[in-house]
């Protein structure tokens, strides 16, 4: 890929790892907030993690683009579990129900918001198109990369016609390089900074709601609770801001 080109779009990653990593520390310095902070910073430790591994393997003497491709898909998981949040009930008790069960060691996509509905994959990336447009296509794309469907066949073994109308089946073997055209690896790396916006769009949407939700919601809770909070402080000889 031309140099030009690749250090622009590496340098837009890198400003998205940059968004993820301040976003975070941002999450561990805010006080309470308990299972939300740690949810979110495990998205965006997860959303860098991705982004460096899809250079790391692209930008390499390899340029292993094939095994890089899948991270594609990831990153919309990514987005798709911190959205599910939102879809997961109307109040914030059942959301954090969510967020426990995923504690808990499930899978997102398995949540049962009751017994009629669940959060399934189909069923989060639709709600999702409503409001971010596009990430269904790009979804759809991501998916082809995951399970070996055509686009994965079609780039690690492929047809060549010859001038005289026959064809002959190459396949690569222990060479990866040149799998793809220059066109084709330019769009990967816009799909991917694509699913970063999207990503981005899901973690401002929480910060929103921390604001206008969480927040209030906990000092709320502080207020109401006041005289029982300073009871239990002094029993356990803890000083009481003033």
């Amino acid at each position: 890929m031309d140099k030009e080109i690749l250090d622009e779009k590496e340098q837009f990653l890198l400003y998205c790892c940059k968004f993820y990593q301040d976003y975070g520390r941002g999450m561990i310095e805010a006080d309470g907030f308990g299972s939300v902070k740690f949810f979110l910073i495990g998205l965006c430790n997860r959303a860098i993690a991705l982004n460096m591994g899809f250079m790391d393997l692209t930008t390499s003497k390899y340029e292993n683009y094939l095994a890089a491709l899948p991270i594609l898909r990831l990153m919309l998981d990514n987005a798709m579990a911190g959205y599910a949040f939102f879809l997961a009930g109307d109040s914030l008790e059942d959301r954090l129900k969510y967020l426990s069960f995923i504690k808990q060691g499930n899978d997102y996509n398995r949540y049962k918001v009751n017994k009629h509905k669940q959060l399934n994959e189909k069923t989060i990336i639709n709600e999702m198109n409503h409001e971010i447009r596009g990430i269904r296509s790009l979804y759809k794309r991501g998916c082809s990369y995951i399970h070996y469907s055509n686009n994965l066949m079609n780039a690690s073994a492929f047809m060549k016609r010859e001038v005289d109308g026959g064809a002959q089946m190459f396949a690569h073997v222990n060479d990866v390089s040149g799998l793809f055209t220059e066109e084709e690896r330019i769009g990967f790396w816009d799909d991917l900074i694509g699913a970063n916006i999207y990503m981005m769009q899901v973690i401002l949407k929480w910060d929103d709601y921390i604001k206008e939700t969480i927040l209030p919601t906990l000092l709320r809770f502080v207020e109401e609770n006041r005289d029982k909070m300073e009871r239990l402080m002094r029993e356990k000889g803890i000083d009481i801001p003033t």
